[in-house]
């Protein structure tokens, strides 16, 4: 990737240490309660993500979702919520789905996504799990 745009080289796996990301403390027991139950979904509504690319800011409800790490995409942590740029690149790279963690004061970031429609919403004390994804994603999956 050495040429270019911004979009195209900015993504993906941050420097995510394996031990950081399954900390249960680096996530805090509300926390991965929240990521646990989104992750259940997920594998339990396999068209909302199965046969397309999906996008989380949080590794964690994949995780619970027992996918491997072939199986997503992981934005960029320091812009975590910049949803703006999360759909922008979601959007040229066709991503199907997203799956954003997000304090739950923090919900109106959520504004910024206008080419994705909401699935799910897993909603937890301090955070919520937000499942987006395409019209054409959203008409297939059973909320």
């Amino acid at each position: 990737m050495a040429s270019g745009n911004f979009l195209d080289n900015y993504l993906i796996y941050d420097q995510m240490t394996a031990m950081e990301a399954l900390s249960p403390f680096s996530h805090g027991r509300q926390n991965c309660n929240v990521l646990r139950h989104a992750g259940t979904w997920l594998a339990a509504n396999p068209d909302a993500w199965q046969n397309g690319k999906i996008l989380v800011n949080d590794v964690m409800a994949p995780f619970f979702a027992g996918m491997s790490i072939e199986e997503y995409l992981v934005f960029n942590r320091q812009e975590k919520y910049n949803f703006s740029l999360m759909e922008k690149w979601a959007l040229k790279n066709n991503v199907d789905t997203l799956v954003i963690k997000l304090p739950n004061d923090r919900q109106s970031l959520l504004n910024a996504l206008s080419g994705y429609q909401p699935i799910k919403q897993i909603s937890g004390k301090n955070r919520s799990v937000y499942i987006y994804g395409l019209p054409d994603t959203v008409l297939k999956t059973d909320a």
